[in-house]
């Protein structure tokens, strides 16, 4: 109620919400809200009577839209406009300054661009009465970046399939090479072993043994070696001879 120049409040709700200009005599709403909808009238009650009124709605923000592209081929690229809440919003799609495509109280709206309309510009448009939000797409770079991410997914992929294989190759020709080698060393050692046992073999010499039925005399009675010298390199294998069970001769 205005009176005398001096505005007073009388609903709790629009308290330091609503404000008057007594210069002007503008009338100014705060703080909106939802619940702020509706009709408001003015009354003069006296002098030159008249009454206005005034229809009000409130609207929720306009949530900021988002695009991401959904499908590519050679030949074209469908690209998505998002919003996360699309309660009394239009999304629209303009090319240019013209709409291609608009949904009202959609969550989403497709776009599909051909390979010839890439130089063009793109807009993906969230509105509603109140306010609009604008976001302005690059579709060469969108669809160019989507088959990039979709050939680098491909490439990993392979990497991830080769790279067990190679490691699993070299860990098998490792253990080949080892099997391999220890194969050589053993055949090496038995050659080895062989040819020394053959060596050994050729150096034992057998001279003829005359057994006497008087030991003590047997030195006697052992005849004078008639060929060369003993050789120096040798060596005695028994030292000792011993009878047992052999009839004796001389």
């Amino acid at each position: 109620m205005v009176k005398e120049k001096k505005c007073d409040i009388l609903e709790e709700i629009y308290k330091d919400r609503l404000f008057w200009n007594n210069r002007t005599g503008l009338f100014t709403l705060r703080g909106l809200q939802r619940s702020d909808s509706g009709v408001y009238g003015f009354d003069s009650k006296k002098g030159a009577v008249f009454l206005t009124s005034h229809r009000l709605t409130v609207y929720e923000p306009v949530a900021a839209p988002a695009v991401k592209t959904v499908h590519r081929s050679a030949e074209s690229c469908t690209l998505l406009c998002l919003v996360k809440t699309a309660e009394e919003t239009t999304l629209l799609w303009y090319k240019d300054e013209d709409i291609l495509n608009q949904s009202s109280s959609a969550l989403s709206l497709p776009l599909t661009v051909h390979r010839q309309d890439l130089n063009s510009s793109y807009r993906c448009v969230a509105a509603n009465p109140a306010e609009e939000k604008t976001l302005h797409v690059n579709v060469t770079t969108s669809c160019t970046e989507s088959n990039n991410t979709k050939s680098g997914n491909t490439t990993d992929r392979h990497y991830k399939i080769i790279v067990p294989i190679v490691l699993a190759a070299v860990v098998l020709l490792v253990a080949l090479f080892i099997r391999w080698w220890f194969f050589l060393k053993n055949k090496k050692t038995t050659t080895e072993t062989q040819a020394g046992s053959e060596d050994r073999a050729s150096d034992v010499v057998y001279t003829e043994v005359q057994l006497c039925e008087d030991r003590r005399s047997q030195g006697r009675n052992v005849p004078a070696s008639s060929g060369p010298d003993e050789p120096c390199h040798l060596s005695t294998l028994y030292s000792k001879l011993e009878l047992r069970n052999m009839s004796q001769s001389c």
